[in-house]
């Protein structure tokens, strides 16, 4: 699966999800954001696997969920506010 988001008027908010699946994406999706917006760490941990690894930063840094967890705040305050474009989903299996 690929998900692109571009820099346009409309958000995932008014996206017309086009199926089960792509419903199922833009939910988890905008639980991430409102929960980043809202400071709710917990929200933003519980759409994230246990085992991911995450890459943040322009160095591109690998994390684990749990190092992600303790830097949220210190992101947070670098990132800021989070509002997703409307996405451009592609189904598939990723070879």
């Amino acid at each position: 699966m690929v998900l692109i988001f571009s820099g346009c008027v409309a958000t995932l908010k008014d996206y017309n999800a086009q199926s089960p699946d792509e419903q199922e994406i833009k939910t988890i999706l905008i639980k991430w954001q409102d929960s980043w917006n809202n400071k709710e760490n917990e929200g933003v941990l519980s759409v994230i696997h246990k085992n991911a690894k995450i890459m943040i930063g322009e160095e591109r840094k690998i994390v684990s969920k749990k190092e992600y967890g303790d830097l949220i705040p210190s992101r947070r305050r670098e990132v800021g506010k989070v509002t997703y474009g409307e996405p451009i989903i592609k189904s598939g299996v990723c070879t």
